[in-house]
């Protein structure tokens, strides 16, 4: 994430203390919209003080992850997609069963790009953890459009780490894989930089 200004921006669990108790959104609003998609990737952290407000201290309560949906159903589209893609995120850091925990999430979103912006934040901790992890839960991903994203950010990521050599290896194992790969070679610089979010870079 980009600095937002200030210490506390970079290490949101720091500033937890000074979070307003009632805003669900805070900082992520307050920034300039250049920051925000890096700031939405830790809005969970700075949610832990409203939440406990609420007496919501339960981090699987459907009550919480409702009242998640609801806050980025209320923004707008950019700032809207990388709120679910920091839900997507988080889902999957927060539990040992990680592409089942945040695809669970996913798929119970109303919207086309309001799923796809949260598999966005699926890809990197699973290339993270093994790229292996992230092209098998691009291939387990039904709807053609979201899966298609899953791959291309998948693939940008590895670009971006020179691990090219390691993603062509292992989608020779996997046609779904190598088929798309082949496609990205032919189209990623018309798509978004979906690392920047399902916008891409603004």
């Amino acid at each position: 994430m980009e600095r937002a200004g200030s210490r506390d921006a970079l290490f949101p669990h720091a500033a937890a203390s000074s979070t307003p108790s009632a805003d669900y959104t805070y900082p992520c609003l307050t920034i300039a919209s250049k920051y925000r998609h890096g700031c939405f990737q830790f809005l969970s952290l700075y949610q832990l003080r409203p939440f406990n407000a609420a007496g919501i201290t339960s981090t699987s309560t459907p009550t919480r992850r409702a009242k998640k949906i609801q806050i980025c159903e209320s923004l707008g589209n950019v700032d809207r997609a990388s709120c679910f893609e920091g839900m997507g995120l988080t889902a999957t850091l927060n539990t040992s069963a990680h592409q089942t925990n945040g695809e669970s999430l996913c798929k119970t979103l109303s919207r086309p790009s309001d799923r796809e912006a949260c598999t966005l934040g699926i890809v990197p901790p699973l290339l993270f953890f093994n790229s292996e992890n992230a092209l098998s839960y691009c291939s387990s991903v039904t709807e053609p459009e979201r899966q298609k994203i899953c791959f291309n950010a998948a693939f940008e990521w590895v670009d971006s780490f020179d691990e090219t050599a390691a993603i062509i290896a292992s989608c020779d194992a996997r046609p779904m894989c190598a088929t798309y790969y082949k496609e990205y070679g032919q189209i990623k610089k018309t798509i978004p930089d979906y690392r920047f979010g399902l916008y891409g870079q603004k």
